[in-house]
Parts: C-alpha cells; structure tokens; sequence
C-alpha cells in the first residue's frame, strides 16, 4: 500500500474559569464588573485557574498530492486558514443553554 505525506492542522480548545465575588446593583452590574476583573487576569494568572482540556480538533489536512508548493509554503498556508469556533453554553442538569457566536 503506497504512503503519502499529509500537512495537517489540529487544534486543542482550553476552557478556563475563574469564579469571582462582585457587588453590584444589579446582576447586569455584577457581569460587567466579573468581566472587567476577567479582563484583568493576567495570563500568568489565568494558568492558575480551573482549566478543562477538551480533545483535539482536526481543522485541515491536505494530502502532498493535492497540494501545490514546497513543504515551507503549505506550513504558511496551513498557519494562515482562518477558522472560527462558536460555543454552545449548556445547562446539561436543566437541557438549557446560550449560542455564543464568535467575536
């Protein structure tokens, strides 16, 4: 069976949380204020929070026979692919959740 060189691009998703006492006059309040501390957090800091690693995702491969150009140019093509990742915040107790498009 013949072998063929792949170029292939993965991604890993890490959710950080950081739980924080704020108060507020209102709970809209109290998000923008979470949020601005959030904001804060330097990444030093945000590595020392509850993380949960998901598995990794394959973004893109591409097989050396259906690509065009040297190795370097399909590494660059491959670091430029733009993708963007939408969240789907669930309640998994209540079966509830949030659509969160991307920025």
């Amino acid at each position: 069976m013949k072998r063929s060189k792949y170029y292939v691009r993965v991604m890993r998703p890490t959710f950080h949380r950081a739980i924080f006492t704020v108060e507020a006059s209102s709970e809209r309040m109290a998000l923008r204020s979470a949020l601005e501390r959030a904001g804060q957090l330097t990444d030093e800091e945000w590595a020392h929070q509850e993380a949960e690693r998901e598995q990794p995702i394959i973004e893109i491969a591409l097989s050396e026979e259906e690509a065009e150009g040297t190795s370097s140019e399909l590494i660059a093509f491959l670091q430029d692919v733009q993708y963007a990742y939408a969240l789907l915040q669930a309640d998994l107790a209540e079966g509830d959740g949030n659509f969160i498009a991307p920025t």
